[in-house]
């Protein structure tokens, strides 16, 4: 038997955007917030005032569960203040080198920095050098990994609307998450 899950899913939005969905007192808070931090001499960037207006939206909401994109690195991230009950990375390739390094092995260090304690992580396929980077992580957080090699991949497509991947079943037995885990 199936039970209902709310779910809320936070992509890179306009602010605006996710403003609305706030009530005026929430928002307002942010925007308080931010102000008082751009006064003391703090930068907020548009993707950290985004992430807080989500995360208070996904709080008003009393969501089971989260989907919180990162944004382009994961150690500096504004999302690293959620704890996930997995974590998973996407495919590394040589964008925003001249914010998180000049090689995909630097890169993936940037980007393992959303690698929690003791949570899951799933990794897309990637070279050696950054699989590496990735197991190392995981090692060093304790975290159950799953690294996902190119016949996993069965289908994979992208256009305007979005993306679609079809993975072959895979078991992940040893990357299940305890429900107790899941907060922000």
């Amino acid at each position: 038997m199936f039970k209902a899950v709310s779910v809320a899913l936070m992509l890179m939005v306009p602010c605006s955007s996710v403003a609305l969905a706030l009530s005026s007192s929430s928002a307002s808070w942010i925007c308080t917030a931010a102000e008082e931090m751009r006064a003391e001499g703090a930068f907020v960037t548009p993707f950290e005032m985004g992430t807080a207006l989500a995360l208070a939206a996904f709080d008003g909401e009393n969501c089971d569960i989260a989907i919180v994109e990162v944004g382009m690195g994961g150690r500096k991230d504004p999302t690293n203040i959620v704890h996930p009950i997995l974590c998973a990375i996407t495919a590394i390739g040589l964008d925003h080198m001249a914010y998180l390094g000049n090689t995909l092995e630097a890169i993936a260090g940037e980007k393992a920095g959303i690698i929690k304690d003791n949570t899951p992580v799933v990794c897309h396929p990637a070279k050696e050098g950054v699989r590496r980077v990735f197991a190392e992580a995981a090692e060093k957080h304790h975290a159950p990994l799953r690294q996902l090699s190119d016949d996993t991949i069965l289908y994979a497509a992208c256009d305007a609307h979005g993306a679609t991947v079809s993975y072959r079943p895979v078991s992940y037995t040893h990357l299940r998450a305890h429900e107790t885990s899941a907060h922000l």
